[in-house]
């Protein structure tokens, strides 16, 4: 089953906008990391149930603006366009290798794995994969990217710092709810009765807007 794994959150200061956000909402954050491949970094706040924010910055605009990786694309255009805010979410997997085979058996358009690492503030090294089905994000459009963790996945080793909260739900808001609940019917295989979708640790709910959105909630635990 999917799992939310993170919401992303274009800043050109992440330190700033993190520690701005911690404040207004008593929740702990910290320095993630740079992307050597990418030109990024990032400041982090986990949550209880496995998933965390992530505000995610460009150091490098001559690397970040040639990065073949969808988010850093995504990332660049938003922060060129001054729209800074929530872009896009992503959807934990364990089998991205069989996400990779659905997809060419049913001719959906991806780019990826993409591998990504980072060293972490105690020395240790964090690696991932990444997987984009493809969206024009330049226009009223979302699906989210698919991750796959290597070892133990992205959690602090120092546990006190996870917040005794959780990203309960993820909504996203769009134009064209019909549509949007077919794609994640092809693209995921998330099926659903309404436009509620159950993961592994919180829920996805995709609501009528008359534009793109995403929002989040958390709660106490």
């Amino acid at each position: 089953m999917l799992a939310i794994d993170h919401i992303v959150i274009a800043s050109v200061d992440a330190k700033k906008t993190a520690e701005s956000f911690s404040q207004l909402n008593n929740v702990k954050n910290i320095q993630g990391g740079s992307h050597v491949n990418w030109g990024t970094y990032n400041y982090l706040s986990y949550f209880e149930n496995n998933s965390y924010l992530e505000w995610l910055s460009v150091y490098d605009e001559s690397i970040a603006r040639q990065a073949d990786n969808p988010l850093i694309q995504h990332l660049t255009y938003k922060l060129a366009h001054g729209k800074e805010g929530l872009i896009q979410f992503a959807l934990r997997t364990k089998d991205m290798d069989g996400l990779i085979r659905h997809f060419e058996k049913n001719g959906i358009n991806y780019s990826g794995p993409f591998e990504g690492n980072r060293k972490r503030p105690d020395g240790t090294t964090l690696s991932w994969r990444m997987l984009f089905p493809a969206f024009d994000y330049k226009s009223e459009e979302l699906l989210p990217f698919i991750i796959e963790w290597g070892g133990q996945g992205n959690v602090p080793s120092d546990s006190s710092l996870i917040n005794n909260k959780q990203i309960n739900t993820v909504k996203l808001i769009v134009p064209n709810p019909t549509k949007m609940i077919n794609l994640f019917l092809k693209v995921y295989q998330l099926k659903t009765n309404s436009n509620e979708y159950q993961l592994e640790n919180g829920f996805l709910i995709i609501q009528q807007g008359n534009k793109l959105e995403i929002t989040v909630e958390t709660r106490t635990v």
